[in-house]
């Protein structure tokens, strides 16, 4: 699943320099794999850590867990915190992200424990799909960050006949 989706889109008198085929088509698809993989590290470290605080519910608008789930996990665990149980998917999870990058497409990959892959059974929530969640703003951090990455990679002197717009799919 893709948590989030853009292209780079180049537009301005210079532009066409950068088409595919051309002069500097590589710099771009350099760019936008150092771009997509500065993003995902930010969001490992950044937002990836919200999943996991006491208003996550709230905030990331988790499903609910039953009563009984609950009351169970009040009583042997001492707390009713989303995501967590014993801490350990918790820790593995923020411990470190692999970035992968192929002609398409970047993508980030991390570690849990064996607790997020009970989601496919029936009435579990999908905890996976869960800590996946990234909310508008966070997005536009994201898009932010990838935008200015591009931008200082291919643009470092600022000229305005080149520019950059970073689009959602």
């Amino acid at each position: 699943m893709s948590i989030v989706g853009a292209r780079i889109e180049l537009r301005g008198k210079f532009a066409a320099m950068y088409a595919p085929g051309h002069l500097f088509h590589d710099e771009v698809r350099e760019a936008e794999r150092q771009a997509f993989q500065a993003a995902l590290v930010h969001w490992h470290a950044k937002m990836l850590p919200n999943h996991f605080k006491p208003n996550a519910k709230q905030v990331y608008r988790y499903e609910m867990r039953t009563r009984r789930y609950q009351e169970r996990k009040q009583r042997v665990m001492g707390h009713n915190r989303y995501l967590v149980w014993t801490g350990e998917s918790q820790r593995q999870a923020e411990r470190k992200i692999v970035v992968r990058s192929t002609k398409k497409e970047t993508t980030g990959r991390i570690s849990v424990a064996k607790a997020f892959n009970f989601s496919g059974r029936a009435g579990m929530p999908d905890m996976k799909g869960e800590v996946k969640k990234i909310l508008k703003r966070e997005k536009k951090v994201l898009f932010r960050l990838i935008h200015d990455e591009v931008v200082r990679r291919l643009n470092p002197e600022g000229d305005r006949r080149l520019r950059v717009a970073v689009i959602p799919i």
